[in-house]
């Protein structure tokens, strides 16, 4: 599937999925330069938040890179393997 010419046009994938495997729902785990980049083009609907008690590395990035600001609300909290995890929608 070709979404894009030079970079990936993440919209066009997107609505080729749907179109030609008549896929609505995509669960999307990556890093923070693929998570910012669905965010920057407004193409995420739910976030699922998971707290474990971590510590990170200095040189460990942000959750969405180079990304936007959006409102998101809190819908569910559950447990799963002794960590909360939040849901949220977006506003």
């Amino acid at each position: 599937m070709i979404a894009g010419k030079e970079s990936i046009d993440i919209i066009l994938a997107l609505e080729k999925l749907k179109e030609l495997f008549g896929i609505e729902c995509l669960l999307r785990e990556g890093g923070s330069v693929i998570n910012g980049a669905f965010l920057r083009a407004d193409c995420v609907d739910e976030l699922s938040l998971v707290t474990a008690p971590l510590i990170g590395e200095s040189d460990d990035k942000p959750l969405f890179y180079d990304s936007c600001v959006k409102d998101f609300e809190p819908v569910k909290i559950e447990m799963r393997e002794g960590s909360p995890v939040l849901r949220c929608k977006k506003i």
